[in-house]
């Protein structure tokens, strides 16, 4: 992994200084080498091992949707031999985009409190084009100090554009 890392880190490092014409692909391509950066200075310090087991799946999940971004607005030409590649990490930074955007508009009632217990109730909805043979969700909720209340994780499958669900989380 450190080689390939530091191979890339070499081939893109220079535009991390460049100026873009179009603002919103240089900050793109600024976000996508710091990701490049953070990838290589946690190699160092964690080693290969804790930082595949850690970082690798939030990171490569990252570098795709940047990619899928950049290449929305300027596409991106590889060599023949690279295409398929290319298209796989771009169909992941896609779904990881369009999973963000639904995720984004999730919505969030306080239903009601007793004494310390609160019930809230989320709406999930597939706002996208795109249908998921199964998706999981991971919702947090946090007091205002930033402690985690409660957790829950929910699965939906198959999950097509324009479903939505409605669950109901409690907290203590």
């Amino acid at each position: 992994w450190t080689v390939m890392v530091n191979d890339e880190y070499d081939l893109i490092c220079n535009f991390l200084l460049a100026d873009f014409e179009d603002e919103e692909l240089g900050k793109l391509a600024e976000a996508y080498i710091n990701t490049v950066i953070e990838t290589r200075d946690a190699l160092v310090d964690f080693g290969t091992d804790l930082w595949v087991e850690q970082y690798y799946d939030g990171t490569r999940h990252e570098q795709n949707t940047l990619l899928y971004e950049i290449n929305e607005l300027y596409p991106i030409s590889v060599k023949e031999e690279f295409a398929e590649e290319l298209d796989e990490l771009l169909v992941g930074g896609k779904e990881v985009a369009l999973i963000n955007t639904m995720a984004e508009g999730m919505k969030f009632h306080n239903l009601s409190h007793h004494g310390n217990s609160y019930r809230y109730e989320v709406m999930i909805e597939n706002n996208t084009d795109m249908r998921f043979s199964s998706i999981t969700y991971v919702i947090e909720l946090y007091d205002g100090d930033g402690n985690v209340l409660t957790t829950k994780t929910y699965k939906l499958s198959p999950w097509r554009p324009g479903d939505s669900r409605t669950y109901s989380l409690y907290v203590n």
